[in-house]
């Protein structure tokens, strides 16, 4: 076995445990509440060390953080895909309906609990800033950015601001997920 192989197998596992102490975490926070669960009991759920939590969070606030951040790099991905798709080049209208798309499959990929664990503990904790809204998030600018490149090509009417649009979507892509 070469040695860049064991690399690679070795980051996958440590994705693997680092996403099972996430998961694990979220369904204690979903159960009990962000406050009333503690890192041994994430520890035991999760069949980790509290060290080995340690390691991959560094601190219990950053296991409730850490669903934005992941979201925010799925979406950056998403779009970069997008981008670079050939069969997407010609219209501005077909890369935005493609992301609309990628957008619905990073929230299915995450799962019912772990969207609803955020969004629960999101409200119950504004200050970790797990539902970001607004001009900063990733989203709202790879969105606006569509829509800005789609009416310059003609394909969306600018009847609409860009925040109708943007809501519209949020809602729509909610209404989807439930």
């Amino acid at each position: 076995m070469s040695l860049k192989m064991t690399r690679t197998s070795q980051a996958e596992r440590t994705a693997k445990k680092k996403e099972h102490i996430l998961q694990c975490a979220q369904k204690l926070f979903d159960e009990r509440g962000y406050e009333n669960v503690t890192i041994r009991e994430i520890a035991n759920r999760s069949g980790s060390s509290i060290g080995s939590i340690y390691h991959h969070f560094r601190d219990k606030s950053a296991l409730l953080t850490w669903t934005i951040t992941y979201v925010e790099d799925r979406y950056r991905e998403a779009y970069r895909t997008i981008e670079e798709d050939p069969d997407l080049k010609a219209s501005w209208l077909r890369r935005l309906k493609e992301f609309f798309v990628q957008v619905q499959m990073v929230c299915i990929e995450l799962g019912d609990a772990t969207l609803r664990a955020a969004y629960l503990n999101g409200l119950r904790y504004p200050e970790f800033e797990t539902l970001k809204t607004g001009k900063e998030r990733v989203l709202y600018k790879f969105i606006i950015e569509l829509l800005t490149q789609c009416r310059e090509e003609g394909s969306i009417s600018s009847s609409l601001s860009e925040n109708d649009i943007f809501d519209q979507f949020v809602v729509t892509s909610r209404g989807l997920l439930v």
